[in-house]
């Protein structure tokens, strides 16, 4: 009996040290890590930082430095815009949509009576920007001087490095290359031709390609592949050129319109220049930036093209 009694005692006291609901710990547990703040800003507020942070670089000079972090290519500014216009709202914009564009906002800013901006934020986050969202400049074609006589130089320079300058890289891929049908070792074909070239050795196609690009650029972006890896494109062997079959197409990239030269700016030989493209024979609203370098024997692109 006086045992029954000492468990029943017992049993009401540790019942009254537990913790009753209204008085239990609310201290969040770390045993995943600290406690993360919840985050209370609204797609609308993220979409407005991210667009600001984006304005900010531009006006700041930080684009290059956007571009190497997140490996990217941004837009330059077209070379008649000097700067962005700050917004503190979505509001400052004009929203629209593109059919198919999986954005979850784009607006546009009137720049100047030429110059359009466009801003696309594809998913808003509490995160940079450019890892979420892109920029796009455009102009009315309509607005465009064709074949402007301030630019001839500059125009017909790339009437001759862009087709060329295309084919040279084509080449360098295995590309637009006629092989004879039988491989001694299943890999390499003999070169019949490239192209419409005389070129039968890897000396005459690098030389071929240096007329149009920078030779820096290729060595870094090219020849590795073409001629120095473990398996190039191309191998000489008994005086002859044999090129691996390419399985690679041409990416699909709007035409250079040389006619349709916006603005130039020449600093010490390096030539930028703001022209429209087109796709299908139809001129296309966004500015696009080329640059072309001034050399002893003529002009050459110094590095890709996008």
């Amino acid at each position: 009996m006086k045992k029954s009694i000492l468990l029943i005692v017992l049993s009401l006291v540790l019942y009254g040290c537990a913790d009753k609901p209204g008085n239990q710990n609310t201290t969040p547990s770390t045993t995943n890590g600290p406690p993360v703040p919840e985050d209370e800003a609204t797609d609308e507020e993220k979409t407005l930082r991210m667009i600001q942070e984006c304005i900010d670089d531009y006006n700041n000079g930080l684009i290059a430095e956007r571009e190497e972090y997140f490996q990217i290519v941004i837009p330059a500014l077209p070379l008649e815009v000097a700067s962005l216009p700050q917004i503190s709202s979505l509001k400052d914009l004009t929203e629209i949509e593109e059919e198919y564009s999986n954005a979850e906002f784009i607006g546009t800013k009137a720049l100047d009576d030429k110059y359009t901006v466009v801003y696309r934020v594809y998913r808003p986050t509490n995160g940079s920007f450019w890892a979420n969202g892109s920029i796009e400049f455009r102009i009315d074609p309509e607005k465009v001087t064709k074949d402007d006589s301030r630019f001839t130089e500059y125009r017909n320079a790339l009437y001759w490095l862009l087709p060329n300058g295309n084919a040279a890289l084509n080449y360098l891929h295995g590309l637009d290359v006629i092989l004879a049908e039988d491989s001694e070792d299943g890999i390499y074909h003999e070169v019949i031709s490239i192209g419409d070239t005389d070129i039968h050795s890897i000396e005459g196609l690098q030389a071929y390609a240096e007329r149009f690009y920078d030779r820096a650029f290729l060595e870094a972006r090219y020849y590795p592949t073409s001629f120095r890896s473990a398996l190039p494109v191309y191998k000489e062997e008994g005086g002859k050129l044999y090129c691996i079959e390419s399985e690679v197409t041409s990416a699909f990239t709007p035409d250079y319109e040389p006619a349709y030269i916006i603005a130039a700016s020449e600093d010490n030989g390096t030539v930028t220049l703001n022209l429209l493209t087109s796709v299908m024979g139809t001129l296309q609203p966004q500015v696009k930036e080329v640059i072309i370098r001034r050399t002893e024997d003529g002009f050459i692109l110094p590095g890709a093209m996008y």
